[in-house]
């Protein structure tokens, strides 16, 4: 099992993140909230993929309160929160509350999930400019590093190169499928 390390997201990704949504927070922008920080829609500590792929903007209060939790269940948590909770004493709840509790708590389940997808896709569609630059970017890293692996002698160290590259390959495609062709790649290159 590869254990996934939180990694710096390129400025591009929060660019086109934060400029979602008209640039407000996915969770409570239709109050106006201006979205200043990216969210993982699915925690990456339950299992969510630290991609573009799963990424929102959101404003500090929305990503703190919702902290490591998924829509529904940072969307239930406001709820009983709420139901626990005299309205004036809503304010000393700040960091467990989003800016705007009343207008996330009239949404449905479905509707969340309707905002939340809907800005998604915003993301994915404004990221595909972007991404063809990244992918010649990434393919002169492999070229690179396919050169260097080259003038490694040793085939033992070559072999663990292969396989350190094959685990996070897979854990970044999520699919095990690059163990194939890796193996495929490592016996030419061995």
């Amino acid at each position: 099992m590869v254990t996934r390390e939180r990694r710096k997201l390129p400025s591009w990704v929060r660019e086109v993140v934060l400029a979602a949504n008209g640039g407000f927070c996915t969770y409570c922008g239709s109050s106006g909230t201006r979205a200043e920080v990216v969210d993982h829609v699915d925690p990456v500590r339950a299992a969510g993929r630290d991609d573009i792929t799963n990424l929102v903007p959101a404003c500090r209060s929305c990503n703190s309160s919702k902290g490591s939790r998924a829509p529904l269940e940072w969307k239930a948590a406001q709820e009983e929160l709420v139901r626990n909770t005299p309205e004036w004493k809503w304010d000393s709840l700040d960091a467990r509350t989003p800016c705007f509790p009343e207008y996330v708590l009239s949404l449905t389940e479905a509707g969340l999930l309707e905002i939340v997808s809907d800005v998604q896709a915003e993301v994915l569609e404004a990221a595909k400019a972007f991404q063809a630059r990244a992918a010649e970017t990434s393919m002169a890293h492999a070229r690179s590093f396919i050169a260097s692996l080259g003038n490694v002698v040793d085939s033992t160290t070559r072999v663990r190169l292969l396989g350190f590259m094959r685990r996070h390959l897979d854990a970044l495609d999520g699919t095990g499928q690059s163990a194939a062709a890796g193996q495929m790649a490592g016996r030419q290159l061995i």
